[in-house]
């Protein structure tokens, strides 16, 4: 498997991690120790993790899109 930690974060995916109260914590989390990952097309992956956040805690599954065909 491709190692996804040094994933670059776009601009476009620091708007709509701000825009969903995301944290580049879980983004990276997500990245370090995904779940599952699954091919979305050659060169594109998606990565997913289920968290536990908020007062009282809710279940949230956050999934990060990767090229990994990209330096």
């Amino acid at each position: 498997m491709t190692d996804l930690w040094p994933a670059v974060l776009t601009e476009h995916a620091r708007n709509r991690m701000t825009r969903r109260g995301i944290s580049e914590a879980d983004v990276r989390e997500t990245l370090r120790s995904p779940e599952s990952t699954s091919p979305v097309r050659p060169g594109r992956l998606v990565a997913q993790k289920s968290f536990a956040i908020g007062d009282p805690p809710r279940q949230y599954l956050i999934r990060v899109f990767v090229d990994v065909d990209r330096t």
